[in-house]
């Protein structure tokens, strides 16, 4: 496999103040709603912004690693536990704490990872290459979309396999 390395994109750095990554508006902090909000939480409450629930995070220092934050509740929880992924949850934001030096990297998929435009090549074989870039800290996963696919017939698209690839993704 083809491993790319990357900068955090949505990561800032200023000298003695914590880096940060979101994973975006509308995310929650854990890999679904059920493991949301786990007993790993340093603290909770309301704040008026993401930016003060990020400076009460920071204060809390190497106890608390992430936050996830609601403006329209301005709910602020601080997360004791590394967040590595996120689950949609509508109104939320994850943001994580960045360690000092780290690096995000991604893997690129087999580049026949799929095989027609209703097909992914190998479910099962892809089901669990993802645990297991899951279990290694893999931050994410790049994969060639190929035209020809994607576009059967001039002005015909079809992107159920690449759909399918990003639901087993987010499983």
């Amino acid at each position: 496999l083809f491993l790319a390395v990357a900068a955090a994109a949505e990561a800032t750095e200023s000298a003695g103040r914590p880096r940060w990554q979101t994973f975006g508006t509308n995310s929650g902090c854990a890999r679904s709603t059920a493991a949301a909000l786990s007993p790993s939480q340093v603290g909770e409450g309301s704040a008026p912004s993401l930016e003060e629930c990020q400076r009460r995070c920071a204060e809390a220092g190497d106890a608390c690693r992430a936050v996830e934050f609601r403006a329209a509740s301005g709910s602020c929880h601080l997360l004791a536990e590394a967040v590595r992924e996120s689950h949609t949850s509508e109104g939320a934001e994850c943001v994580r704490k960045l360690e000092t030096h780290q690096t995000e990297v991604y893997v690129m998929l087999p580049l026949d990872v799929i095989c027609s435009p209703q097909h992914i090549t190998d479910p099962g074989g892809l089901d669990r290459m993802f645990d297991g870039l899951h279990s290694a800290g893999i931050d994410g996963f790049m994969v060639d979309l190929w035209w020809r696919l994607t576009e059967p017939r001039p002005r015909e698209y079809t992107f159920t396999a690449y759909r399918q690839l990003f639901e087993m993704a987010r499983a």
